[in-house]
């Protein structure tokens, strides 16, 4: 009886400590985010850190954190955790909106596919930056 109690005593507490590391391990920083987008979506991504930032003013006992931003597809993809009605709306606006602007500058642009060392990939970009892969932005830099 004692060995059952004490197995599920550490059961949870290794539960507990899994869940604490698992939620500050996977959060993706406001900063973050901006150095692994292109500058032409970062509005997009500040609105949504903006508005998750007013949530957790509003509610501290509910707090909901970013845990991956990023390209994909020609799409800002955005998860979060938990998932709130009001930020899962926004976000579909955002990723509806991110396939319609330039990832370079923010201009209107269009799905674009191009082909990088032998790897297919999907770009939103407008006629200036069609021409170059959205790649060597990153190897630059300032972009």
């Amino acid at each position: 009886m004692i060995i059952k109690i004490d197995f599920m005593i550490i059961m949870y507490s290794i539960t507990s400590i899994k869940a604490i590391t698992n939620r500050y391990k996977m959060e993706t920083s406001r900063e973050q985010a901006l150095r692994d987008i292109l500058p032409g979506w970062h509005e997009l991504v500040n609105s949504f850190y903006d508005a998750v930032d007013d949530w957790n003013l509003k509610h501290s006992d509910n707090l909901v954190i970013v845990t991956d931003i990023k390209q994909k597809w020609g799409d800002l993809r955005i998860s979060f955790t938990p998932q709130i009605k009001e930020l899962s709306d926004l976000y579909s606006t955002i990723k509806k909106k991110s396939g319609t602007i330039c990832e370079i500058c923010g201009c209107p642009g269009k799905h674009t596919d191009m082909d990088y060392n032998g790897s297919h990939w999907m770009y939103v970009l407008c006629k200036k930056h069609k021409k170059q892969h959205p790649i060597d932005y990153f190897e630059r830099e300032n972009y």
